[in-house]
């Protein structure tokens, strides 16, 4: 004779308080040991959150219910902080996804210990929501940069006729600057010349000199000359 299959969902011993909620919608789940704590997170969280409860340290651990627990976005195990609920935290940590679950501790010895001393339950659930659980409308992969940095493309956009800038025209010299550079011309200096003095046939220095005169068409000429007191040549 057959026995009857055992109800995992109404066996304090062997299944969750509150344990049908996890076969509904996926949420953040909460894992307590006491119904009391399972009830003020409920009381404070409504149906943001799931939450179940082991009904002892030691209760509800078989494979149906791990099983539960890992298809759950992620787990918070909020046992309390004795001896006791350490040891069974460990233990569901174990069974669970790493990525999946957090060991959560309560602010004070537990859950119900929190809500009798006036703490914020509600604020302390949205506070572990926040930083553990991913945003599922936002991805987790961080964008592929591209292997040289690619700047921003801007347009050219063509110049209209109208707005293109006129050849600059060059500015006529006026005569009168004509004539100061003229003037600067006759004041430079004639080059040296490095030639050793010499003498003519009647014993007279003969000297190499420079000079320079613009003639009647206003034209400069230059050259070198032969001068002494008997000696006058141009070449």
């Amino acid at each position: 004779m057959m026995g009857k299959l055992l109800d995992v969902n109404t066996c304090d011993i062997e299944a969750f308080y509150r344990g049908k909620t996890l076969l509904a919608e996926k949420r953040p789940t909460f894992l307590v040991a006491r119904k009391q704590d399972a009830d003020r997170i409920q009381q404070a969280a409504g149906k943001l959150i799931h939450v179940v409860a082991t009904a002892s340290p030691t209760g509800a651990r078989n494979a149906v219910n791990e099983g539960r627990l890992r298809r759950q976005p992620f787990v918070f195990v909020a046992f309390g902080t004795d001896k006791a609920d350490e040891e069974a935290a460990h233990y569901w940590l174990n069974k669970l996804d790493p990525a999946k679950s957090i060991r959560y501790r309560p602010l004070m010895q537990d859950v119900n210990t929190m809500h009798t001393r006036g703490l914020n339950i509600q604020q302390w659930i949205t506070d572990g929501i926040a930083y553990c659980v991913p945003n599922p409308n936002i991805s987790s992969h961080e964008p592929t940069l591209p292997a040289e940095p690619i700047g921003p493309t801007i347009p050219i956009e063509p110049v209209a006729e109208s707005e293109q800038q006129p050849a600059p025209v060059p500015v006529p010299v006026p005569e009168k600057e004509k004539e100061k550079e003229k003037e600067k011309e006759k004041e430079k200096p004639l080059p040296a010349t490095d030639m050793p003095p010499i003498s003519c046939s009647a014993g007279h220095e003969i000297q190499l000199v420079e000079y320079s005169y613009y003639d009647l068409k206003q034209v400069l000429i230059t050259g070198r000359m032969w001068t002494c007191e008997c000696l006058t040549s141009k070449y």
